[in-house]
């Protein structure tokens, strides 16, 4: 006796002849896509990650016996010659000079007592703002802030 067609047995050939099963590129497709966007959006936060800022909380009184902290302000502007002038106060200098000056300023005070605002130019690349930063911290200053 012979079984019916439509009683037959199934058989993995059969089933990849007759293209029985889901569908999978486009989970594939989405999965990729999500992929690259994350890759993405992770290489651009990067670098960001590594500047340590803290906003100032508002309604915060100081208390009379509360010394007041040594207040920098750190300007940074494009020279003549292409190159990055620092300033602290009136007077300007190089990048190497600019923190010689910043670790005379900030000598014979605790590091938490000194608050330094860093201040560049639109036109100041950002590798110095960053190098600046990099600077204070291992001065071992945790109050440093940028200003536009």
């Amino acid at each position: 006796m012979r079984a019916s067609p439509l009683l037959r047995r199934r058989t993995a050939r059969g089933d990849y002849d007759a293209r029985i099963g889901l569908n999978m590129t486009p989970m594939v497709d989405v999965v990729m896509v999500i992929l690259v966007f994350f890759m993405a959006s992770a290489s651009i936060l990067g670098p960001e990650w590594l500047v340590a800022t803290r906003v100032p909380k508002k309604g915060g009184v100081a208390t009379a016996t509360d010394a007041q902290p040594l207040r920098l302000q750190v300007t940074l502007t494009r020279g003549a010659d292409g190159s990055t002038v620092f300033a602290i106060g009136d007077t300007t200098f190089s990048r190497e000079a600019a923190l010689a000056s910043l670790t005379r300023a900030i000598s014979g005070r605790a590091p938490s007592d000194v608050v330094v605002l860093l201040r560049p130019a639109s036109d100041v690349p950002y590798e110095d703002v960053v190098l600046l930063h990099a600077a204070c911290q291992q001065l071992g200053l945790t109050k440093v802030g940028l200003s536009d």
